[in-house]
């Protein structure tokens, strides 16, 4: 964070930032790769899309957006785009911007989420603070309370991601690592059958299929 992207080109990196492109932040909160190879950026200032050799800038002149943080982008299943500015999460779909709040769509149920994941039907998910997650159907939010998990404690999440079953995996920020499943939940957490980190702050399935997890260090799983 600071210094913008980090692009692999051959045996070298390439450095993208603020004082060699449009983008207008070199502090990158989350990147996305869209279906097309374009890159989608979530900055401190706002969010950027690569077109051609240049950035799509996404402001208030021509989206939903402001010149504030995003704090998470991710590319649903068809090709949208989701994106998290508080207050709510915003949907890019066929050219145009919707954006979702708590005002304006009841299931919706916290303005301030963290985290995004897209299941393997195309199923929007959001989290944060709190241990409910909230799902969309393409219509309608529906709140997920208790998201399965065996615990009463306040959680905050960090993470949603699915493997190639749709089993769903949730990075929290002292809680560990959940996995829930259809009909049961599991919960890794401090020295539990090896594994190591209680601060999940990123997870990502390869196409291996193995959970790569990125916390207080790095896991393989």
């Amino acid at each position: 964070m600071g210094d913008g992207l980090l692009v692999k080109a051959g045996s070298t990196w390439e450095n993208i930032n603020q004082y060699n492109s449009q983008m207008g932040s070199n502090n990158v909160k989350s990147v996305a790769v869209a279906p097309d190879g374009s890159i989608w950026a979530a900055t401190d200032s706002g969010l950027f899309h690569t077109k051609g050799s240049g950035w799509e800038v996404f402001t208030d002149k021509n989206s939903s957006f402001e010149d504030v943080a995003v704090e998470k982008v991710a590319i649903g299943k068809n090709g949208e785009v989701w994106a998290i500015q508080w207050p709510g999460v915003h949907r890019y779909k066929n050219g145009s911007w919707t954006k979702y709040t708590e005002a304006t769509h009841p299931g919706f149920y916290n303005d301030y989420p963290i985290t995004l994941g897209i299941d393997n039907n195309g199923v929007c998910w959001a989290a944060g603070y709190g241990y409910e997650m909230w799902s969309f159907d393409g219509t309608n939010w529906t709140t997920q309370k208790k998201l399965g998990l065996d615990t009463v404690d306040y959680v905050e999440i960090y993470s949603i991601v699915f493997d190639k079953n749709n089993n769903q995996y949730v990075g929290t920020q002292n809680h560990g690592l959940y996995r829930i499943k259809s009909d049961t939940t599991l919960q890794y957490l401090g020295g539990d059958m090896g594994f190591y980190l209680n601060q999940v702050n990123d997870l990502m399935v390869a196409r291996d299929g193995k959970l790569w997890i990125a916390g207080e260090g790095l896991q393989l799983s």
